[in-house]
């Protein structure tokens, strides 16, 4: 399960496709923007601009993860 933080902003148009992490305290996530994985862990105050990735390739392999 993906938990968000406190004032998280994710725009519509942004694109989450994960299966269990956390998006830290006062992350952006703006329009565009895709994030995908079996587990991802974004700090406080992240920030993904228009077109950022994060995922692809081999993200939902059973070992993949992020912390960033």
């Amino acid at each position: 399960m993906l938990e968000y933080g406190k004032d998280v902003i994710i725009e519509e148009g942004a694109i989450i496709n994960v299966k269990d992490g956390f998006i830290g305290d006062r992350t952006i996530i703006r329009a565009g923007a895709r994030v995908e994985g079996n587990s991802v862990e974004l700090g406080t105050e992240s920030y993904l601009d228009y077109g950022a990735w994060i995922g692809g390739g081999s993200c939902f392999d059973s070992q993949a993860y992020l912390v960033a």
